[in-house]
């Protein structure tokens, strides 16, 4: 399964319609396909073959409160799973060195309130399921 990695974080990012990108200290996605074994009598080996799209990641948000802001966002899509994730690693049109992701109905599992004395409060989102798409297309 491929991992998109960024040196920095992704200038892009929206949850739900909303744009974190100025609030999230770690982002971090897995996009794929199933594996389906279609080996027959006459392979020698495994044949494999894509069945659905995998998505599955991670986002660490730092708290603020409000219904625009990430408490109360996360509050209204945990357990919806019609989530939108769209991300990119520039600010600028979109191409084949920027492109943009979207990942369509995916779950947000869980959204864990998380104190620590000193730190700033941040919430550990996790996602899974759903249908990606990649555009380069400006």
């Amino acid at each position: 399964m491929a991992t998109v990695t960024f040196l920095g974080g992704p200038a892009v990012l929206t949850i739900g319609g909303t744009d974190f990108a100025d609030q999230c200290s770690a982002f971090s996605v897995e996009l794929g396909y199933d594996s389906l074994e279609i080996t027959s009598f006459a392979d020698s080996g495994h044949i494999m073959a894509p069945g659905l799209q995998s998505v599955s990641g991670s986002a660490t948000l730092y708290a603020s409160y409000g219904s625009t802001e990430v408490e109360g966002v996360l509050a209204g899509i945990v357990g919806d799973g019609t989530t939108t994730i769209v991300f990119k690693k520039a600010n600028s049109a979109i191409a084949a060195d920027n492109p943009e992701i979207t990942i369509s109905n995916t779950m947000v599992a869980i959204a864990p309130y998380s104190y620590a004395f000193g730190e700033m409060q941040v919430f550990e989102l996790s996602f899974e399921g759903g249908t990606w798409a990649r555009d380069i297309t400006p």
